[in-house]
């Protein structure tokens, strides 16, 4: 087994193949452990995608061993079931994050985060850009060990003067957007606090990709902190703007 570190998305990859039964069980020098889930949606079908509780990644002190009286029981796809979550503290989600637009500064910053150390900062530097003059950062994971489901995009945000900023959601399907939501109608204006946003929509039968992250409009400054994406049931309202089949 071996293991490498994306500073990017804190993510550990083990390379192995799954355990015919039970689980595989990461213990750390704390004293916590972690249970690696088998994903059979990623490129490479027989990599093991740690997931560990909690909102900080320890890179040393691990150890990896076969526990075949464990089991994991996480149902991925129950309500409550969380597919990601973005606390900022090793950076910006991924690559697709680092090009930024003439005008704009994307960064993580430590001062007054809403949780932990870290949130990401996008700042609109030019006072007259205009509202179609944007930059933000995403990311992005599989649809379909979720198709059929209602996801939830939740973020803690605050602003300073910003024109306009939002987090946003989008079900891919193999050539076309399926559904999305990226705040129009209710879009984060001014100079705020932390405040919670959400973002609720369906994932096809036919989606592709899930893709989610957090933009700015124009001028201004906006944190963005605890983003989650998780499974909800359908008594939460969906609020698509876009839907196509």
């Amino acid at each position: 087994v071996y293991w490498e570190r994306d500073d990017q998305r804190a993510l550990m990859t083990l390379g192995a193949l799954p355990p015919p039964a039970g689980a595989l069980v990461v213990r750390s020098d704390d004293g916590a452990r972690a249970i690696a889930a088998y994903s059979d949606a990623d490129r490479r079908p027989h990599d093991l995608h740690l997931v560990r509780v909690g909102d900080r990644w320890w890179i040393s002190g691990y150890t990896f061993e076969y526990d075949p009286d464990v089991v994991e029981r996480r149902d991925e796809c129950a309500a409550g079931a969380v597919l990601a979550r973005l606390d900022f503290e090793w950076g910006l989600p991924d690559n697709r994050s680092r090009g930024v637009r003439p005008g704009f500064v994307k960064s993580i910053s430590d001062l007054d985060p809403y949780r932990g150390l870290r949130s990401a900062v996008i700042r609109g530097e030019d006072p007259s850009a205009t509202l179609d003059v944007f930059d933000g950062f995403n990311s992005g994971l599989s649809a379909h060990p979720y198709r059929g489901k209602r996801i939830r995009l939740t973020a803690v945000v605050r602003s300073e003067r910003a024109r306009r900023a939002a987090i946003w959601m989008r079900i891919d399907g193999a050539d076309h957007p399926i559904a999305f939501d990226n705040m129009d109608p209710r879009p984060i204006v001014g100079t705020t606090g932390w405040r919670t946003y959400s973002v609720v929509l369906d994932v096809a039968p036919n989606a592709e990709q899930i893709v989610f992250g957090a933009l700015l409009s124009g001028s201004g400054t906006v944190w963005v902190d605890d983003m989650v994406v998780e499974v909800v049931g359908l008594d939460v309202p969906s609020t698509a703007l876009v839907v196509q089949p």
